[in-house]
């Protein structure tokens, strides 16, 4: 008798999970199933519910390929957070949205289509898949939300489309693959620290119509030896190229009229700079340690330089020469 009340009990609670598990794609009329190779399988029409953030959403974590099918519209947010052994992922054309840390700490996944239908990629989607190597994109995607490729550590190409207008904070933060990114003509903004510790970056312009940089953009960029800013671009946050060690020169957008705090700080290969004759304050520390700076082209007049707001700790800059006009 207390055998078979406990087999009761225990049926009853494995039903009691399989329908909590069945229900997160019921709003939608999404079923799945996992076979015995560890191959989920979503099938169905409409938008994959959210789910709470737990390592693989209901699928468990020996999950290890995913097809999502025809007509399923969405990845639900945090769905496959955590999968460690998912090595491959198939979306469907028709697929609109990827969802808040939908793959996030998928360590194991290498590459991923994203299809040409998808409009939208929220926030930490890609978030530390470190065997990640290559993303394209898809034209119809308008804004990169935070942290999407942080940690990416084996990212070496993206492919950005035109249809791209601005990059939220930490996008690419750590990509450390990463040497070389081309910027859509279209972007006009750039929020903090995009690029920070992706150190063998080497080469970036950003593209006419950005008007600012967010704060530590670059930093710790040790590879950087190229920076092309444009003339659109009226502000560059604190401590946006400290650290990048193998940058030797930079010009600075006309329209600029403040050197932010630590703009510059360790940038040891930094020996030529050109400052616009707008400019009327330099923070603290805007150039410490660049010890190998020789030659400030400032635009403006010995009377325009004199009257520049110098913080603290820019010894470098007080000793460079100064070529005006």
């Amino acid at each position: 008798m207390r055998f078979s009340n406990w087999r009761r009990i225990a049926f009853l609670a494995l039903a009691v999970a399989t329908a909590v598990s069945l229900c997160a794609c019921a709003a939608a009329k999404l079923t799945w199933e996992v076979d015995g190779a560890g191959k989920l399988t979503v099938s169905g029409k409409g938008r994959m519910d959210d789910f709470d953030q737990a390592p693989c959403g209901p699928w468990g974590t020996g999950v290890k390929s995913a097809v999502i099918g025809e007509g399923v519209e969405s990845v639900g947010n945090f769905a496959f957070e955590g999968c460690a052994g998912l090595t491959e992922v198939t979306l469907p054309e028709g697929l609109k949205t990827i969802g808040y840390k939908a793959f996030e700490g998928c360590a194991a996944l290498t590459n991923v289509a994203i299809p040409a239908s998808v409009t939208t990629i929220k926030g930490k989607a890609f978030r530390l898949c470190e065997s990640l190597e290559s993303i394209v994109i898809p034209d119809g995607v308008t804004e990169l939300k935070n942290s999407t490729f942080q940690g990416c550590e084996k990212l070496a190409e993206v492919i950005i489309p035109e249809s791209v207008t601005h990059i939220d904070w930490g996008v690419f933060h750590g990509c450390v693959k990463l040497r070389e990114v081309a910027l859509p003509k279209t972007l006009t903004s750039m929020d903090r620290y995009v690029f920070a510790e992706c150190i063998n970056l080497q080469k970036i312009e950003i593209p006419e119509g950005v008007t600012s940089i967010g704060e530590m953009m670059f930093h710790n960029c040790m590879g950087l030896q190229s920076v092309s800013l444009p003339q659109s671009m009226v502000s560059i946050g604190e401590s946006a190229f400290k650290g990048c060690y193998n940058l030797p020169e930079i010009a600075l957008p006309e329209h600029l009229t403040e050197i932010s705090n630590e703009m510059f700080a360790y940038c040891i290969a930094l020996e030529q700079i050109s400052i616009p004759a707008g400019v009327t304050r330099i923070g603290d520390g805007a150039f410490e340690r660049c010890d190998a700076l020789k030659t400030v082209r400032f635009a403006g007049t010995p009377e325009e330089w004199a009257a520049i707001d110098v913080g603290e700790n820019n010894d470098a800059l007080q000793a460079a020469e100064i070529v005006f006009g």
